[in-house]
């Protein structure tokens, strides 16, 4: 498959873009009442955010590959940690062929979620942001 070939159309972008606004939202929206700080649900949220749309990203590249990569991402998708293994397994084979983008998303959403969970743990930590 060539690099080009990776490339979405304009309803799965919107697709993309519409899980990153809707998980990042209803996590605010579920952790809002709890008391914590917004700067933390807002990092939390936004980090969230690009795991669900990082992973949903790669599923659809995966599936459009193969029914095999595909079928891997679906049976794994909910067996924690197994499932990053696949898509990191994906995401490294695949690399240059229009898996970067959301490998480095998801490396992102993983930092962010490693800052909000050191806030939580450890409130006087400040971001290095």
């Amino acid at each position: 498959m060539k690099p080009s070939e990776h490339d979405l159309s304009e309803p799965w972008k919107a697709v993309l873009l519409l899980a990153f606004g809707a998980s990042t939202s209803a996590l605010i929206a579920t952790l809002g009442d709890v008391g914590a700080r917004p700067l933390d649900l807002l990092l939390f949220g936004a980090s969230l955010g690009a795991l669900v749309t990082a992973g949903l990203w790669l599923w659809i590249l995966a599936a459009k590959r193969s029914l095999g990569w595909g079928l891997a991402f679906m049976a794994t998708i909910w067996v924690p940690y197994v499932n990053l293994v696949v898509a990191s397994i994906y995401a490294r084979r695949y690399w240059s062929e229009g898996a970067r983008t959301p490998a480095l998303l998801a490396i992102a959403g993983m930092v962010g979620q490693t800052i909000a969970t050191l806030r939580v743990f450890f409130p006087s930590f400040t971001p290095p942001v």
